[in-house]
């Protein structure tokens, strides 16, 4: 991973020296190219599947860190992730994934309640797509987090332990709610942890292309990003808007306010589509 961070380095050096490692510009260049490819000149780099894919397992990686309250992937914490290879962290990815899908879950609905208000999940997507909420601490890889807001804001409440409330942060997926800025859940907040609580409460499917992944998607719905290369699940969005079989998004890490589904960049990602418009109640 070191080699290709370096990669990484010299090639912002050279095109975007304003972008600097482990900053929040940092984080929200490498979400734009992984979704968007907007970089031209990374486009024309020899290198640049490979940087993308490093991308890719920085953020997967980051959200673990933010998640159990260490700082972000810089100066030391980056140690052991940089000298692992990228084939290396590919496999533990896939191994974490499988495991994921063996643990039992205890719940089979969504949370507590069974319905949801898509109006009022899509007012608030829409409010704060270019902005952050006071009430919530804002991370620094948003994404998840702000699709967590939008849920609670349709209506969803969180799941907590009946007992011993953890006076920290938990990264036990049995549960899923924020109280305030020291006291949540890593489901809140981190994607690899979102889905593992909800991939057995909610019906979901998995798309392989943007287009097939457009067709499937509702408005209301929740879609987790995954490199396909590297199997590294790093962002998640809400569809706020469908018309005339067009998706349209919207979403932090990048701010985008219903962004076309289109401008996903299709060669690169899969989809995983979390189907929460089947439990609206409007």
């Amino acid at each position: 991973m070191d080699e290709v961070k370096h990669m990484l380095d010299n090639y912002l050096q050279q095109y975007h020296p304003e972008i600097k490692f482990g900053t929040e510009k940092y984080n929200e260049y490498l979400v734009e190219q992984l979704v968007e490819g907007t970089d031209s000149n990374l486009k024309t780099d020899p290198n640049a599947e490979l940087m993308l894919d490093y991308a890719s397992i920085y953020l997967y990686e980051m959200e673990e860190e933010q998640s159990v309250g260490y700082r972000m992937l810089n100066g030391d914490n980056y140690e052991t992730l940089g000298n692992r290879t990228i084939g290396e962290l590919v496999e533990e990815i896939a191994e974490d994934e499988k495991n994921m899908e063996l643990i039992p879950m205890p719940f089979t609905s969504i949370s507590p309640i069974k319905t949801y208000n898509i109006s009022n999940a899509t007012a608030y997507a829409r409010k704060w797509a270019k902005g952050f909420n006071p009430k919530y601490k804002k991370q620094k890889s948003d994404c998840t987090n702000f699709v967590s807001q939008i849920l609670e804001a349709g209506g969803l409440y969180g799941v907590l332990p009946q007992h011993d409330l953890p006076s920290g942060m938990t990264s036990d997926t049995r549960y899923w709610y924020y109280l305030n800025s020291k006291q949540m859940s890593t489901s809140f907040i981190r994607v690899k942890d979102f889905y593992k609580f909800y991939s057995s409460r909610v019906s979901k499917t998995d798309a392989n292309t943007r287009s097939t992944a457009q067709k499937k998607v509702k408005r209301g719905d929740v879609v987790l990003l995954k490199r396909a290369s590297t199997g590294a699940r790093y962002h998640a969005i809400f569809i706020s808007k469908k018309s005339k079989g067009k998706a349209y998004y919207c979403g932090h890490s990048r701010p985008r306010k219903d962004k076309e589904f289109d401008y996903i960049d299709d060669a690169k990602n899969n989809y995983t589509i979390l189907k929460f418009h089947l439990y609206q109640n409007n």
